[in-house]
C-alpha cells in the first residue's frame, strides 16, 4: 500500500511538471520570445504563471535536458534553439514509452525508408553495397557470439542508418535513432526478445540483395517483411 501511494505521489509530481512545462512554451511563444533570447527570471516567471518557484525550477531543468532552454552560467536563462531536427530528437524524452506509441511510429518509418530508398535507388553505386555488405557481416558476427537485446537494437539502427545514407537526410537518421531508443527501453520494461535473431540477418540481406539488383517491387517486399518481425 506504501508503494502505491509513493507512485501516485510521483506521477501526480510528474504530471504537475509536464504541465508548468507546457505553461512556459505557451509563455515562450505568447510573448514573441527567440532563440537565444532571454527569459524572464524565476521570480518574474512564478509571478506571471502564478506556479511555486520548486515545481517551476524543475520543470525549467526538463526543458533544459531537452534543449528547449539553454542555461548560460552567471547570465540566466534562454529560449534554446528551436527546429524539427531538435524536435525530433527530443521525442524521446516526451513520447510514452508504450507499444501503441512505437507501432505508431513503425508506422511512419516503414513509410519514410521505403520512400526514401526507392527514390534513390539507383545511386547506389559498388561501394555503397559492399559497404552494406561489410555491416551485415558485423552483425552476423554479434548473432554469433551472443551480443546482448541492446547490442542487438544498436546494430539495426546502424544498419538502416547506413542503408539510408545516400538520402542524406539527417532528420531520417535521428528519426531511426530515437526508434531504437524507444525500442530498447520498450524491451527493458517488458522483457522483449528477439525469437529469431538470425532472421534479422536473413532480412537485411535479402534487402540488400533486392537493392544492388534494382528491383523496387522486390525492396518494398522485404521491408515490409522485415518490419512485421519487430
Amino acid at each position: 500500500m506504501k508503494q502505491n501511494t509513493v507512485l501516485v505521489k510521483q506521477i501526480k509530481k510528474k504530471n504537475l511538471r509536464s504541465v508548468v512545462q507546457d505553461e512556459i512554451r505557451q509563455h515562450i511563444l505568447k510573448t514573441g520570445l527567440k532563440e537565444g533570447m532571454p527569459l524572464p527570471t524565476e521570480k518574474e516567471l512564478s509571478q506571471q504563471l502564478g506556479i511555486g518557484r520548486t515545481v517551476l525550477r524543475e520543470a525549467l531543468n526538463g526543458l533544459e535536458m531537452i534543449g528547449a532552454i539553454e542555461v548560460r552560467q552567471g547570465v540566466g536563462r534562454f529560449v534554446g534553439r528551436v527546429d524539427v531536427e531538435s524536435m525530433v530528437k527530443n521525442l524521446i524524452y516526451t513520447l510514452p514509452p508504450s507499444v501503441k506509441y512505437f507501432q505508431d511510429l513503425l508506422e511512419v518509418r516503414i513509410v519514410l525508408e521505403t520512400e526514401f530508398i526507392l527514390r534513390d535507388l539507383a545511386q547506389y553505386t559498388k561501394e555503397d553495397i559492399a559497404w552494406l555488405y561489410e555491416e551485415l557481416n558485423n552483425q552476423r558476427t554479434m548473432i554469433q557470439n551472443k551480443c546482448s537485446e541492446k547490442d542487438l537494437i544498436e546494430a539495426h539502427a546502424n544498419f538502416h542508418s547506413r542503408l539510408l545514407y545516400q538520402s542524406d537526410n539527417t532528420l531520417l537518421i535521428n528519426l531511426i535513432n530515437m526508434f531504437a531508443q524507444i525500442q530498447t527501453t520498450l524491451n527493458w520494461q517488458h522483457h522483449f526478445v528477439s525469437l529469431n535473431r538470425l532472421k534479422y540477418y536473413d532480412d537485411h540481406k535479402l534487402l540488400v540483395d533486392a537493392i544492388a539488383s534494382q528491383k523496387p517491387e522486390v525492396v518494398i517486399s522485404c521491408l515490409k517483411e522485415h518490419f512485421v518481425e519487430l
